[in-house]
């Protein structure tokens, strides 16, 4: 049997048995202090950023910490993880890719002029994603060529 994988508010579960693996992001100051209040505290520089291990005094779980310029995220282990699983999943961290990061970036609204006179729904086909610039307007207004309707940035 394999992992099972569950959103859980702002986290992402994956289970394996009793192994149990919540990954979440925080703000760049609150993954800094979350990993200065750690027991038992490893640090080192890797590929993906300041990396700290450690066990969360409270709730004696076992974390990972890594820590970007913009943020940073948090593996939590529960007690009972195989390390066998631990190490698997850890293994298959890897920093994202360009196209990764741009997907994950929701679309932006873009002004643009209409290149003729007609319906919003016809002028839509102009845009990058014209199903999106629907969404943004009333299809059935009217405009002229040369004034501004909305469509997305991709």
């Amino acid at each position: 049997r394999g992992d099972l994988a569950h959103v859980d508010g702002d986290a992402i579960v994956v289970r394996h048995g009793p192994s149990a693996l919540t990954a979440y992001a925080l703000a760049n100051t609150s993954a800094s202090a979350l990993a200065a209040s750690l027991a038992d505290r490893a640090e080192l520089e890797a590929a993906l950023g300041h990396v700290t291990v450690g066990v969360a005094p409270r709730a004696r779980q076992r974390l990972v910490i890594v820590e970007r310029p913009h943020g940073g995220f948090v593996l939590q282990l529960a007690a009972r993880t195989d390390p066998f699983d631990r190490d698997r999943w850890i293994a298959g961290l890897r920093k994202a890719t360009a196209s990764e990061l741009a997907a994950a970036e929701p679309p932006r609204v873009a002004l643009s002029r209409a290149p003729y006179a007609g319906r919003v729904r016809e002028l839509a086909a102009a845009c990058p994603d014209p199903e999106a610039a629907l969404a943004l307007d009333d299809g059935d207004r009217m405009l002229a060529a040369g004034e501004l309707m909305k469509c997305t940035d991709r």
